[in-house]
């Protein structure tokens, strides 16, 4: 048994379409009414003046003088006052019907208009002077229009001279004189609006032209072929201030305001439609077209380079009156009767352009084969666009690529940078250095790096806000050079005052760092802080250890406030760090160590050259922030911190017993407003920054903080401050160690 196949009803669908059509139109024509076809645009253009004009408006606001002054060098100022016309699509199509391609100009009422490159610099106010140049035949791939507009928009008082000047420039460029349907603004284009100079060099209104010329060429090419016109690239606005100024239609508003344009800034709601546009162009009387432009002013004739008189129309042969006697006699009246087929016709050719017509009409090609060369044409043109594309499109990617290797050699530069100021000192010179500090050798040696990291790094003092509290106050007692270790071979001495003598003279001395001079006072140098005997010893005499009282400094009497009118750079902290930093002559040298973290003169180096902090560098900022909720445990709340992060998860598994409550339902807040880097290198310092204000207990105001990243070298000093000073801080508590176990065992 075989199933039936189901009966198509492609007929049937497209039987019922037909109905309801014919039943619409009779419902139309029983109602009375006219069923208005839709309009469709027979030509578009990206060109929109009154976008432009509306941004013109807004850049005013923000235009200095001596931008404005540029922009009136270079002959461009005037476009910011550039009238802001409807696109009146139906009257443009009219014009381009009348397109002559052989002639370059517009046939009005069998009557040619030119459409010269002196009536563009006359119209525009463009010079006809410069470097002709052809553009629109190289790659596309530029920025786009719309992102000129866009950053037009962004422009503001502070903006440099320079940017906004590039930016209107190619805006100009890009969005009037040649909007592209792409909206791809061509490179040679945007690297001419860089340069002053070279756009001023240039024959913008010959270019215009020509670029006109061609669209309208091309347009003319589709309506003899009846193909659609699609998109226009061309500066459409500028063809409707010719049509005004050939038509005596309209009236301009400011007759004697220049350039041309500027006379009907009045007039912008002109429109007209279809059917008024086709009315208007084909009943125009011939005393209303103008064919030379009136009324030539002597700055428009500059721009030409002409006389004014090379522009007054001349008197037709046909009014002049002779005033000169004639020998002639009277003429007489006559009527000539002739026939029809033997009058002359007034356009007949000459004999021998007779003999060449006809000789041209002999060999002319087939239609097929001017068909096929048509064909040929488009082809070519779309092949051309392609490579276009596809050459911009491969430009855009090795730029990208010269960006990436230019980065790539920044950094190596950088390191290669940040590595020979690790490996310029030679142990010899250091060694010597350690043993006599005034050889002239060894501080050259050791000068060579400081030097060049105070180049590279010029930090700023951070204010009493940002320095950690403590319980007591920071000890800020830098090691001289000639500290050695103790040596552990040696004999012991006989007696116990000689040995504590002998540790007490080794030690090294400490000094008490005083608060910089304010700026009305003489800067006073470094060495001149006030010394202090070593309070291991008083003679020869021990001093127990539980007594012993090291000298101690606040954060203000290091490191000035911001309120005060200080240097920007604390003198004190300075010579302490360059100090640090030749006792810690090697990138492995140990400069803090805590539990499992160490950092050496290498992680000091990352800090105070922008180069990325790694989890020791998160550690020991927990370190710190540890030791000052201890302090404080009222402004600070209770947290756990865990390094490094991608153990949280392990971590929540071996301690999960640990909890009575479960912490996967515990509150996780989203802070918005937090200040972000704008870099790539300081995000290490971002995460100690926000850890310091996360765990206060009091609400904080995220927006007082919104220029961290104007102070990330500031930070940065004063965190590779703070750690040296809990190195040297470590460093006096281990002698104090040795000095403690020397007198137990003697």
């Amino acid at each position: 048994m075989t199933r039936k196949k189901p009966k198509k009803c492609r007929g049937n669908s497209g039987k019922k379409e037909r109905n309801s059509k014919r039943y619409g139109e009779q419902l139309w024509s029983e109602l009375g009414l006219i069923q208005m076809a839709p309009y469709y645009r027979p030509v578009t253009s990206r060109c929109y003046v009154s976008t432009f004009r509306a941004i013109c408006d807004s850049f005013r606001e923000v235009l200095s003088p001596e931008v404005e002054n540029s922009l009136r060098t270079v002959h461009i100022h005037q476009f910011l006052f550039f009238p802001a016309f409807q696109q009146n699509i139906p009257l443009m199509y009219e014009l381009l019907k009348c397109w002559d391609s052989t002639e370059e100009g517009f046939k009005i009422k069998d009557q040619l208009l030119k459409f010269s490159t002196d009536e563009v610099a006359i119209l525009t106010g463009l010079p006809n002077t410069g470097v002709e140049i052809i553009w629109h035949n190289e790659p596309l791939g530029g920025v786009l229009s719309t992102e000129l507009k866009s950053e037009m928009t962004q422009l503001s008082r502070s903006t440099d001279d320079a940017t906004v000047l590039k930016t209107f420039i190619s805006f100009v460029v890009s969005n009037l004189f040649f909007p592209l349907n792409s909206l791809k603004t061509p490179r040679r284009l945007v690297s001419i609006a860089s340069s002053l100079e070279e756009f001023s060099s240039i024959n913008w209104a010959w270019t215009l032209r020509e670029f006109m010329v061609n669209e309208f060429n091309r347009m003319a090419t589709k309506l003899a072929t009846e193909k659609p016109l699609g998109y226009i690239n061309d500066f459409i606005p500028l063809l409707l201030v010719w049509f005004l100024e050939h038509v005596n239609v309209n009236k301009p508003t400011n007759p004697d305001s220049r350039p041309r344009f500027l006379r009907w800034e009045g007039n912008t709601n002109i429109f007209y439609s279809s059917e008024k546009a086709a009315h208007l162009v084909a009943n125009l009387k011939e005393n209303q077209i103008v064919y030379v432009l009136d009324g030539l002013s002597a700055e428009e004739a500059d721009l030409v380079h002409a006389d004014l008189t090379s522009f007054q129309p001349p008197p037709s042969p046909l009014k002049q009156k002779s005033h000169e006697p004639s020998d002639l006699p009277p003429a007489k009246k006559i009527r000539i009767k002739t026939s029809q087929t033997s009058q002359k016709p007034v356009h007949e050719l000459p004999h021998e352009s007779k003999e060449e017509f006809q000789s041209a009409q002999a060999f002319a090609q087939p239609e097929w084969l001017s068909h096929m060369e048509e064909r040929m044409h488009n082809w070519f043109d779309a092949a051309s666009s392609k490579i276009q594309k596809a050459i911009g499109d491969r430009i855009d990617k090795i730029e990208a690529n010269l960006r990436r290797v230019e980065g790539k050699v920044d950094d190596l530069q950088h390191k290669f940078d940040n590595h020979c100021l690790q490996c310029t000192v030679d142990p010899e010179r250091t060694t010597a250095e350690s043993s006599s500090p005034t050889t002239e050798s060894s501080h050259e040696t050791v000068e060579q790096p400081l030097v060049k990291w105070k180049r590279l790094r010029k930090f700023t003092p951070t204010t009493m806000d940002e320095q950690p509290p403590t319980t007591t106050e920071q000890e800020a007692t830098p090691l001289g050079d000639e500290s050695s270790p103790i040596p552990m071979d040696e004999q012991p001495p006989t007696t116990i005052e000689q040995e504590a003598t002998r540790l007490g003279d080794e030690s090294p001395p400490i000094t008490t760092m005083q608060a910089p001079p304010s700026p009305t006072t003489k800067e006073q140098s470094p060495s001149t802080s006030t010394k202090e005997q070593s309070p291991t010893t008083k003679g020869k005499e021990i001093v127990p250890t539980e007594e012993t009282q090291y000298p101690t400094t606040t954060g203000k009497a290091i490191v000035p406030t911001e309120d005060t009118q200080s240097p920007t750079t604390a003198p004190d902290m300075q010579s302490f760090i360059d100090d640090c930093f030749k006792r810690y002559a090697y990138r492995q040298d140990v400069v803090f160590s805590s539990g499992n973290v160490i950092l050496t003169r290498r992680d000091i180096d990352h800090i105070l050259l922008d180069e990325c902090l790694d989890n020791f560098h998160i550690d020991t900022c927990a370190f710190f922030l540890d030791r000052k909720t201890k302090a404080l445990p009222e402004i600070y709340q209770p947290y756990l911190y865990v390094s490094p992060m991608h153990r949280v998860n392990e971590l929540y598994i071996d301690l999960r017993k640990c909890f009575e409550a479960d912490i996967t339902k515990w509150r996780i807040n989203i802070v918005r407003g937090t200040p972000t880097q704008s870099n790539s290198f300081d995000c290490g310092m971002f995460v100690c920054k926000y850890m310091e204000k996360v765990v206060l207990k009091d609400k904080v105001d995220w927006s007082a903080y919104k220029y961290w990243q104007n102070d990330m070298p500031r930070y940065r000093a004063d965190f590779a401050y703070q750690i040296l000073l809990e190195g040297e801080r470590i460093e006096l508590n281990n002698v104090k160690k040795r000095i403690e176990s020397a007198a137990k065992a003697h």
